[in-house]
C-alpha cells in the first residue's frame, strides 16, 4: 500500500513536471456595460401669461322711448 502511495506520487508528480500546470480557467468575460442613466427630461416652457379678464359686456342701449330693456 506505501508503495502504491509513492508509485501514485511519483508519477503524479512527474506528469505534472512534464505537463506543466493543468490549464487555469479562463476568467469569466467582464459583464455588459450597464446602461447610462437617462438624461433629465428638458426644462417645460414657461406657461404663457395669463389673459387679460374679458371687459365686461357693453350695456344694452334701450331705445329712448323704453326706460327698461
Amino acid at each position: 500500500m506505501l508503495f502504491s502511495f509513492f508509485r501514485f506520487f511519483f508519477v503524479g508528480s512527474e506528469l505534472f513536471i512534464r505537463d506543466g500546470p493543468p490549464p487555469v480557467a479562463r476568467p469569466a468575460p467582464p459583464p455588459p456595460p450597464r446602461m447610462a442613466v437617462a438624461p433629465p427630461p428638458p426644462p417645460r416652457p414657461a406657461a404663457p401669461p395669463p389673459r387679460p379678464p374679458a371687459p365686461p359686456p357693453a350695456a344694452k342701449k334701450c331705445p329712448p322711448n323704453q326706460p327698461r330693456c
